[in-house]
This record gives C-alpha cells, sequence and structure tokens, in this order.
C-alpha cells in the first residue's frame, strides 16, 4: 500500500492528533511469504544486503533447506554484497562455506564505506529483521541515510507486527510471546515515523508472514489473514533515499 498524501504532514510532524485514524490494509486472497515477496522485489536488482550472515548455528541447516536468506536473494539479484558487523559470522561463511560475497562493515562507524559498496550504485539496501534489535532506531536509521545515501538508492526493511493474530490471541490470556532481544514491535504508522524522521521518503508496505506452513495448516488462520491482512506476522515497507 501507498501512504496516503493526507498522512505525510503527520510524519514530518507539521500536524497532530491525538487519535490519527487510518487505513493500513484491504481484504485479499494472498497472505504473501516474506523470504517469497523480499527475493520478488529484488528480483534482477543490485542489492546490499545488511545483516547477512545470520545464526551461525543455524545457517548450514538452512542451506540445506534452501531457507538461507542470502543464498535465496542470490538466486534472483543481478549483484548482492552482504555486510554485517558479525566478523565471526563472515568469517565463517567465507572458509566454511565458500561464500565470497560478503564483507565485515560497521554501517555506522565514522569510516567511509567498504570500497566495494563505493564502487557500485544499488538499488536497494536490504535490513531484514534488524531494526527491532536496535536500541535507538532513529539514531540507527538516521546513520545509514547519512552514510549511504551516495550510494543507495532505496531502503527495505521487515519488521514484527505489533498487530499480528498471535499477539492478540495471547493477549486474551494475559500472556505476551517475544525475542527476548528485541526492543520495539512496529506499525505501519509507527515504522514511518521512524523512517520519515531518518530523513528517508517513503515508497510503499505491505503485510506477509513469516510462518506460511503454519497458516496452510490452520484453515482458520488462513481465512482470518485473508480477511484481515494487518493481523499478518511482519510488515514491509520500502522507502527512498532521496
Amino acid at each position: 500500500m501507498k501512504i496516503a498524501d493526507k498522512v505525510l504532514p503527520y510524519l514530518k510532524g507539521e500536524k497532530f492528533s491525538n487519535g490519527l485514524t487510518l487505513p493500513i490494509a484491504k481484504k485479499r486472497n494472498l497472505f504473501p511469504n516474506r523470504i517469497d515477496y523480499v527475493c520478488e522485489y529484488l528480483k534482477g536488482k543490485i542489492v546490499l544486503h545488511v545483516g547477512c550472515v545470520d545464526h551461525v548455528p543455524l545457517i548450514k541447516e538452512k542451506v540445506k533447506q534452501n531457507k538461507w536468506l542470502h543464498a535465496k536473494i542470490d538466486e534472483v539479484a543481478t549483484l548482492q554484497l552482504g555486510i554485517d558487523i558479525n566478523k565471526e559470522g563472515i568469517t565463517f561463511l567465507k572458509e566454511e562455506l565458500s561464500i565470497t560475497n560478503v564483507v565485515y562493515e560497521n554501517i555506522l562507524d565514522e569510516h567511509e564505506p567498504n570500497q566495494l559498496i563505493k564502487n557500485e550504485k544499488w538499488d536497494v539496501m536490504f535490513l531484514g529483521e534488524i531494526l527491532e534489535h536496535v536500541d535507538n532506531p532513529v539514531t540507527f536509521l538516521s546513520g545509514i541515510k547519512k552514510k549511504y545515501a551516495p550510494h543507495v538508492k532505496q531502503i527495505m526493511i521487515t519488521v514484527p507486527n505489533a498487530f499480528t493474530l498471535s499477539n492478540f490471541l495471547l493477549a486474551l490470556k494475559g500472556k505476551e510471546c517475544i525475542n527476548s532481544d528485541h526492543r520495539s514491535w512496529f506499525s505501519p504508522f509507527t515504522l514511518s515515523k521512524i523512517l520519515c524522521i531518518s530523513g528517508f521518503d517513503i515508497i510503499e508496505f505491505d503485510f506477509v508472514t513469516s510462518f506460511p506452513e503454519d497458516y496452510k495448516k490452520d484453515f482458520l488462520k488462513r481465512m482470518l489473514l485473508k480477511k484481515f491482512p494487518a493481523l499478518n506476522s511482519n510488515i514491509i515497507m520500502i522507502a527512498s533515499f532521496t
């Protein structure tokens, strides 16, 4: 979905409402898989993949199952370079799996970007399931905007959706289930606000699921997600650096 023009003044802080109500989703026949959605958008593009390592103990098994995201993007992108602050993980990928299109990079340090990044004009910087682990998302994204704007056209972010169906079901039981390293849940507006304050221009967003195999087995959940897409587990948002 696109962000309506009437919402932009609220994102930019030019207007204020204590009860702003916005349309965020329409009924549809599909509930897209997060990985499939990402790969479809990145098809044929030149991609800078931030946080490419994933969890090292899980990588070999994910590679065997064809579920490791960096490899999935490799299948569709014209060119991909993975960057990660995890030095041990980058070493593991290079030495254990012979993955060559990855480099160590601290995206927020004051040094110039890696020469491999500077040598190319990147269509999309992809951050998958990273922002929820960051203490200050605005500082984080503002640093990315300042450092990489000369080299990248768009940013694509996936985050956990605060409205996900499982949250409501657990809340009815007085419970919460969360990754203990997460700092935030997000809604379309709050994620848009964070990106806008950080200097990005919102292009579009959508709701996707990270658990398609579960919903395929559960008819009721499948029907609910078709009728109420905003109950999906994740939000994908795309924004422009300029």
